[in-house]
């Protein structure tokens, strides 16, 4: 089943979802207007009712670019993630846990479910703990998302060691913070 979420915000505020089982919904395709998705009076419509990272300039995203996880869609505070982040120096780590925020350069705040090491600038694991700061992600100069930073991107080297992605997705049903909306073409209830 697909369902769309609207962000009065983004640069892109219309996203189709679909739902798969037993797992998080995915995106399908993005669009500028509901105008622009096929069938839309077939599809359940859902308006964002928390602040989003694609409001700039807020606790959440005090930096002056929206920003969106790895499929384009917007993150909110405690929203559930699955990540491949960078780690030292070419290594990655991968897990799940809760977005806490961006930082105004663009980094990613998390909470993570299991405890992550934490290294100095040597290289030497100094402690373990569950709060993480990952600063990585590509700014968009073209295409849908141009001026923005999407929490995507890649680490490593083609030649020597191998190029792995890295990402920061989001793991949970983004209608669990939102409110449905009326259906295009049809007039709100009374």
């Amino acid at each position: 089943m697909r369902f769309i979420t609207v962000d009065e915000q983004s640069k892109v505020p219309v996203l189709v979802w679909e739902e798969q089982e037993g797992k998080a919904p995915i995106v399908v395709s993005r669009h500028g207007s509901l105008d622009d998705v096929p069938d839309v009076e077939s599809l359940d419509v859902w308006k964002y009712d928390v602040p989003l990272t694609t409001a700039v300039d807020t606790p959440l995203n005090p930096g002056r670019y929206q920003c969106v996880d790895a499929q384009g869609a917007p993150l909110w505070e405690g929203a559930r993630i699955a990540f491949n982040v960078p780690d030292h120096y070419i290594n990655t780590v991968s897990g799940r846990g809760a977005f806490r925020g961006v930082s105004r350069y663009g980094g990613v705040m998390m909470l993570t479910d299991e405890p992550m090491n934490v290294y100095d600038r040597r290289g030497f694991i100094i402690e373990k703990r569950r709060e993480q700061y990952k600063d990585f992600g590509n700014f968009q100069y073209d295409g849908q998302f141009r001026g923005m930073r999407m929490m995507a991107g890649g680490i490593g080297d083609p030649f020597e060691h191998g190029r792995e992605r890295t990402f920061v997705v989001l793991d949970q049903d983004p209608r669990d913070v939102c409110i449905p909306m009326p259906k295009p073409g049809t007039s709100p209830a009374r």
